[in-house]
């Protein structure tokens, strides 16, 4: 396509060749000759230019939507014969997010890597990306694009939020923690003192006992505690989609409390608290997370999960009635809890509610 550059040149070119046979100036007809076979010279070159060149990107396996994330890029130049020049990339992961990259000069039969940032809006798998590649080299009266396509796998989790209120020194944090839960982090009963070994963390150095024994040029020494775990049944999640008939269903809303929720179970992970999903899109199948290694199946979950279409108050309440006073439930809903938090039943767990609308959780 020609440029601005590229149409003033032809102009005065054709001006000049018709001034030329109008006084009969040869000076004027050769100049004019000459930027004609320049043009046709730049156009074979610009084609020239951008073929043969090769995008290979490497994304990581798996994301969260809105976050930014590396990218390892590739820029091949597979022509044996010519190099390339100005080189402008645009990268459509998705076919939609837009990442930008230019090389001033790629050297025939020769790579070069990059390392990009990008992100996804949304959830799920994406395999398939593009590219554009334009250069205006040579002399910018052409401009030349290449598109192509290809295919790399990233799984995009929810974006994770967290909602009011629950927080590292929030008071629905601190009931978790200080009344139905021993963490790992928990020190149990002393049980002796040994010698420090590579990897023993810095916290569980005893350290009026290494002072004297460093003070004798001997070795640090490490407080021993009987193990503590966690009680992995303690605090149960619910996902349902129920609401009143004639609610309007919005899909932002949706979205939004699977948001909620991966903001919520990675913070529950952090905390080393264990947890069990029992959600409308699941079947009401429960699924455990006892540790961080397990965090990733769960999310797996949510970035494939589909809305369910309809689910009665029964199923969901009928869980609550089964949970006694050691327990904490989360209740999450795409719906506001003004809809359904009616249909909830007395129970002795201590519920904590998440309001979609307001992103906000409140004891009930």
């Amino acid at each position: 396509m020609l440029t601005l550059k590229g149409i003033l040149l032809a102009s005065c070119s054709l001006i000049m060749i018709s001034l030329g046979f109008l006084f009969l100036d040869r000076v004027l007809i050769t100049l004019g000759i000459l930027g004609i076979g320049a043009l046709f010279s730049f156009y074979y070159l610009s084609r020239a230019n951008i073929r043969d060149i090769a995008v290979d990107i490497t994304p990581p396996s798996h994301a969260y939507a809105h976050v930014p994330f590396p990218i390892e890029t590739t820029f091949e130049n597979q022509k044996n014969k010519q190099d390339s020049f100005n080189l402008k990339i645009e990268l459509h992961l998705s076919l939609r997010a837009k990442i930008f990259q230019k090389i001033d000069y790629l050297e025939k039969s020769a790579s070069t890597q990059s390392s990009l940032k990008g992100s996804l809006s949304q959830r799920g798998h994406h395999q398939k990306h593009s590219y554009k590649i334009s250069s205006t080299f040579p002399g910018g009266c052409f401009k030349r694009e290449s598109r192509q396509s290809v295919n790399a796998s990233i799984l995009v989790y929810p974006e994770p939020l967290l909602p009011k209120g629950i927080n590292l020194h929030g008071e629905l944090m601190d009931i978790l923690t200080s009344r139905f839960y021993q963490t790992q982090d928990t020190n149990g009963e002393f049980r002796n003192l040994r010698d420090w070994k590579p990897g023993d963390p810095a916290k569980k150095i005893h350290w009026p006992s290494s002072a004297r024994t460093l003070a004798r040029q001997r070795g640090l020494r490490v407080r021993e505690d009987e193990p503590l775990g966690f009680q992995p049944q303690a605090c149960q999640i619910i996902f349902h989609s129920h609401s009143r008939p004639g609610s309007m269903i919005r899909r932002d809303r949706f979205e939004k409390s699977l948001s909620l929720l991966c903001g919520t179970m990675r913070l529950l992970c952090r905390q080393k608290l264990a947890f069990t999903l029992h959600a409308d899109f699941l079947g009401w199948s429960p699924v455990t997370c006892r540790h961080q290694s397990e965090l990733g199946e769960v999310l797996t979950l949510l970035a494939e999960a589909q809305r369910a279409l309809s689910t009665e108050a029964h199923e969901w309440t009928s869980l609550l009635e089964t949970m006694n006073e050691k327990e904490t439930c989360f209740l999450f809903s795409d719906s506001p809890p003004h809809e359904w938090v009616d249909f909830a039943p007395s129970s002795t767990a201590h519920l904590i509610a998440v309001d979609v609308s307001h992103s906000k959780a409140y004891l009930l």
